[in-house]
């Protein structure tokens, strides 16, 4: 397993959500597609446990950014929802866990707003 198949996955099954553009990269605040979320991988990392053995660790961040919070609130309900239908992705995870959800809203010079969906997944 791969941590490239994992996102292969993860990207196929947001792909499903209508009106969604889905990129597999860090999103530019000046983005001008609306709305849009971007696979931003953060960490990897070896975890060791008595019960299990080694597993890795991947973080990574959805990255969902819209115009208004009221147009954003309902896109980041249905993307929790969406990563919610498989959290092992076909066999190629453990598990995966929303573990925060950290808005942002910009300045009148970025004026979209965001979220942070920050994930581990264990494989």
């Amino acid at each position: 397993m791969s941590r490239l198949q994992i996102f292969q996955a993860i990207e196929e099954q947001l792909n499903t959500i209508d009106g969604l553009l889905v990129k597999f990269e860090p999103l530019d605040l000046n983005e001008p597609v609306k709305p849009v979320v971007g696979i931003v991988p953060v960490t990897d990392a070896r975890a060791r446990s008595s019960k299990t053995g080694a597993t890795q660790v991947l973080n990574f961040n959805l990255r969902l950014l819209a115009a208004t919070a009221y147009e954003l609130e309902p896109w980041a309900v249905l993307l929790a929802a969406k990563m919610e239908e498989d959290l092992e992705w076909g066999g190629l995870a453990r598990d995966t866990e929303l573990e925060e959800i950290a808005w942002l809203f910009y300045d009148p010079v970025f004026p979209q707003t965001g979220v942070d969906m920050k994930y581990k997944l264990t494989y």
